[in-house]
């Protein structure tokens, strides 16, 4: 190979690392936040102290991180009673795609604050908006809460005009299987005038 081909590969190669190096080093306080966060309590309890340890955690985390990602406009609001917040781009955007993003926490923990900042990112890295809510958590939401929940927003999203092949589910993996069967029942655009 030529070596002043060579030359700029490794060039170019050396300048990723290194921004990569600094993101590195960017996210590192936050990594060890959240290692530290869900090391507080016992992951497996559903003892209320420690699920109140994990929620709160998972607050801080989300207040944490909002200010070092480049925020989009967030728009909370309430979805018939539940807490829901759209991410949307600060440029002109695609408004046919959305993605409904479900938080994670084993359906124990997670809320808005703790999904902003993925949501933020990835509404920036699509361009498209963003709508994520706030399910009722388990143990004092027993199943199946978290999941009409879930179908709460796929409705609201269907009332909006998208259709199903326009929203993209972003989340935990059983999230899409819950809002799927709901897809194949039909879904209802009634109701939310």
């Amino acid at each position: 190979m030529d070596p002043k081909k060579l030359s700029i590969r490794l060039s170019a190669k050396g300048k990723k690392e290194e921004k990569a190096g600094k993101e590195d080093r960017r996210l590192a306080p936050m990594m060890r936040a959240l290692k530290a966060i869900h090391s507080v309590g016992a992951p497996d309890s559903m003892n209320p102290e420690d699920l109140a340890k994990q929620r709160a955690g998972q607050e801080l985390l989300g207040r944490l991180a909002a200010p070092m990602i480049v925020m989009k406009k967030w728009e909370p609001f309430s979805l018939k009673g539940m807490a829901a917040a759209w991410v949307k781009p600060d440029w002109p955007h695609d408004r046919r795609r959305v993605i409904l993003y479900c938080h994670g926490g084993g359906y124990t923990s997670g809320n808005l604050g703790y999904s902003r900042p993925l949501a933020s990112k990835l509404t920036n890295a699509t361009g498209w908006e963003t709508l994520c809510f706030e399910y009722r958590l388990a143990p004092e939401h027993p199943f199946p809460a978290a999941v009409d929940d879930a179908r709460k927003a796929w409705d609201y999203l269907m009332y909006l005009g998208y259709g199903a092949r326009d929203v993209v589910v972003a989340g935990i993996w059983h999230w899409f299987s819950a809002i799927s069967s709901k897809r194949r029942e039909g879904s209802s655009r009634d109701g939310w005038c």
